[in-house]
């Protein structure tokens, strides 16, 4: 069972009355196009007191990631005991209608890492309190972003339903990765689905001449991203300067319709005040893509010192790459992935240093969780 969970009351204050009865065509749609998968919806209306009264809970009027977690246990122990036990979770909304958890950060040192706190969706999929469940849940958990706006939200609904009824076909991959981390990004470069045409940055920038490029099943990407800077970026060594090589304008449903990107771009999966004017990844959504792992804040895959290297990002990017497996969906792929990443670091020193704890936190799924990776 997928439990697709929203609040009706914060949509309406973010985007006026008119969204409620596209949200209620497209939950009668979705559950029609998920029935012949064998998957029963759950739809859980956080601020609808019959809703929730059916799990012996009240409505949650001004959300917050504490009470909507609170409501999340509630629900999957009322239901572990039945024969349909909640297995993922949709959320219909973005930060400011389902608050992200914003947990400390664990690297303390703001001369490497300016974020304060760690913006994540990992409490919502941890089945319990331990240590590893946080950074890496079992129940997984996808995000379907408003953009700000009733006319983005709509078009993300209506991808989301056509890539469940007839998502188009593409093939092969892409991947733009900035020149400096060639190297680095290598491992995950070479599992992705062939052909794979490799694009290094910033000799290229994705442009209206070009942009079919990002016609492919899998697109990736590893570019510098910034806190509150809508483009993601190369570094021109040789002209010591940031090159723009995305914008948002760079996403179109015609190229980006039904394709997954996986990007380990710094701040490439923030969505917080942001909309699919100012954010890649709420465009990108905005225009029908499938499946987008990102992550919300600074990430860790260069060297920091001469004598540190830190490649926790690129380690999680090729296992999730690796794990592409036929049938396998987007949630089981990103839950399955990160749990072996959590592992692989204990047995190195048997615990996670603080940027792989902050690796495991930050990179969320935009998407719905049950729609296979191909």
């Amino acid at each position: 069972m997928i439990g697709v969970l929203t609040s009706y009351r914060q949509l309406e204050a973010r985007l006026g009355a008119d969204v409620i009865p596209i949200v209620d065509a497209f939950l009668r749609r979705y559950m029609s196009l998920q029935q012949p998968r064998g998957l029963e919806v759950l739809v859980l209306r956080v601020d609808d007191p019959i809703n929730m009264a059916a799990f012996g809970l009240g409505p949650i009027v001004f959300p917050t990631a504490a009470s909507i977690r609170q409501a999340v246990v509630a629900i999957r122990h009322a239901l572990s005991a039945t024969v349909s036990p909640l297995e993922s979770l949709l959320f219909l909304g973005g930060d400011e209608v389902i608050p992200l958890h914003r947990l400390p950060n664990p690297v303390v040192d703001r001369r490497l890492d300016p974020d304060p706190v760690v913006a994540t969706d990992n409490g919502y999929g941890a089945i319990d309190d331990s240590p590893d469940e946080w950074l890496a849940p079992t129940l997984p958990v996808g995000r379907l972003c408003d953009g700000g706006s009733l006319e983005s939200f709509g078009r993300a609904l209506d991808g989301l339903l056509t890539n469940l009824e007839a998502r188009p076909h593409r093939s092969g991959s892409c991947a733009v990765i900035n020149e400096q981390w060639v190297d680095a990004t290598a491992e995950a470069v070479a599992c992705l689905e062939a052909p794979v045409e490799t694009r290094v940055a910033p000799h290229y920038v994705v442009a209206s001449g070009n942009r079919g490029d990002l016609d492919r099943q899998f697109v990736f990407i590893n570019l510098h991203g910034f806190d509150g800077d809508p483009v993601w970026k190369a570094y021109d060594i040789s002209a010591d300067e940031f090159v723009t090589v995305i914008t948002p304008d760079s996403f179109a449903s015609s190229e980006i319709a039904g394709v997954v990107i996986i990007s380990g771009t710094c701040y490439g999966a923030q969505i917080s005040g942001r909309t699919a004017s100012d954010s890649c990844v709420i465009r990108a959504q905005r225009e029908g893509a499938a499946v987008i792992v990102g992550a919300t804040g600074l990430v860790f895959g260069s060297i920091l010192m001469p004598w540190l290297i830190v490649d926790d990002a690129d380690k999680l990017m090729s296992l999730l790459v690796e794990g592409i497996v036929p049938g396998i969906t987007a949630g089981t792929l990103f839950a399955e992935s990160r749990k072996r990443f959590v592992a692989a670091c204990r047995t190195l020193r048997g615990q996670l240093n603080s940027y792989e704890q902050k690796t495991a936190l930050q990179f969320i799924l935009l998407g719905d969780p049950t729609i296979p990776m191909s």
